[in-house]
């Protein structure tokens, strides 16, 4: 295999790849390299200047020249607690995904951890067969302005069948919030970025990053988790759960307010397995990321867990009488659409009118 040499910089590293090796730009290959840059000023400090920048030095690629290419491993669901020494989080690139992804042994040149300010220790280890091979990465104290470049001499073989594990661990002590993932380096990630050859060997790309308890592959072809079908409960239009999601825009509210007819559905709802366990991150996960799906958490969630807790014919029911009084059975008023004033006049009719629509938006009956 070839050996290539590496200089470390302040603040990250310089990388000189040898002449038999390389990422082919040009021509039908990549012809763009886009440079992003994070900036984070927290405390909106005005007056910082930035004088960073990469320089690329390149050379006519000869036909024996290896193609290289980066596989992405690690974990997109973080749920970090605030005030803890220690929090793990783990993904594991299986033997049937591998199997899926590499058509023949690839080999890997240099990896590295990406994690934020949280980051305490991170590694990933290469299994064969259910034994350890090698840790490609060992970030025993993560730093997370002066990463680790770690270069395997000689270069490792990684083959079809192989397991990838990611370990994540965390130190929020003196964070007082939750941290998710995100890009802010206020937020978290868990990313390893494994450098291998020949690009080939990995026909539909490199990626195997864990969505809670599954990752790239088990997404594409739809794994279950458990009894969760997690891809025909999110289809709203399926026979299964277009009624459900019909039952609950109709008697869920998105204000806050816990109507007495949404408790029943919500229930049936939060009892499918696909809002259990292991899957509710995920569904959860997939339902925010959209207008339509964030909405629908917000109905399910109209209700709090102690309202739930009763029957709708408990004594301590939700007393809708508290939004509008005169629309709700057992209010004290009455209702002007069923029972309007007999005496009341042309000119008092808008007023009824009036009174009777702020109480429609207020219990949730105009379409949200």
């Amino acid at each position: 295999m070839f050996h290539c040499p590496r200089r470390l910089g302040s603040g990250g590293y310089h990388q000189v790849l040898c002449e038999l090796i390389g990422f082919r730009i040009g021509g039908n290959d990549t012809t763009r390299v886009k440079v992003e840059i994070h900036w984070n000023n927290p405390m909106k400090v005005k007056g910082y200047h930035d004088s960073s920048g990469m320089r690329f030095y390149y050379q006519p690629a000869r036909p024996e020249v290896q193609d290289l290419l980066t596989f992405m491993t690690g974990q997109r669901l973080l749920e970090i607690p605030p005030g803890e020494p220690s929090v793990e989080h783990t993904s594991t690139c299986p033997s049937s995904c591998t199997w899926s992804l590499f058509s023949k042994p690839a080999y890997l040149v240099h990896s590295f951890n990406h994690m934020h300010y949280l980051g305490k220790s991170m590694k990933i280890e290469l299994f064969r067969n259910g034994k350890l091979i090698k840790e490609l990465t060992n970030d025993r104290r993560y730093d997370y302005d002066s990463p680790t470049d770690f270069t395997q001499k000689p270069h490792l073989e990684v083959r079809p069948g192989d397991e990838i594990k990611t370990t994540c661990v965390y130190n929020s002590v003196g964070i007082d919030r939750w941290v998710y993932y995100g890009d802010a380096t206020s937020d978290e990630m868990c990313f390893g970025f494994l450098t291998m050859y020949p690009a080939d060997a990995l026909p539909y790309g490199g990626y195997c990053v864990g969505m809670g308890p599954l990752v790239g592959c088990d997404l594409y072809m739809g794994t279950r988790i458990g009894e969760c079908n997690w891809r025909r409960f999110l289809d709203f239009s399926n026979d299964d759960m277009a009624p459900l999601i019909a039952e609950l825009k109709k008697n869920c509210n998105l204000d806050g307010f816990c109507r007495p007819e949404c408790k029943d559905i919500t229930r049936r709802i939060k009892q499918h397995p696909c809002l259990q366990g292991e899957a509710e991150m995920l569904v959860t996960h997939f339902l925010s990321e959209s207008h339509d799906g964030a909405k629908i958490l917000g109905r399910l969630h109209s209700c709090s867990p102690d309202e739930l807790k009763g029957h709708d014919d408990d004594d301590d029911r939700v007393d809708c009488s508290r939004q509008c009084s005169h629309m709700c059975d057992g209010g004290k008023g009455d209702n002007p659409w069923d029972n309007p004033r007999p005496n009341a006049g042309a000119g008092s009719l808008p007023a009824a009118m009036l009174v009777a629509f702020a109480c429609f938006v207020a219990v949730g009956l105009i379409k949200h």
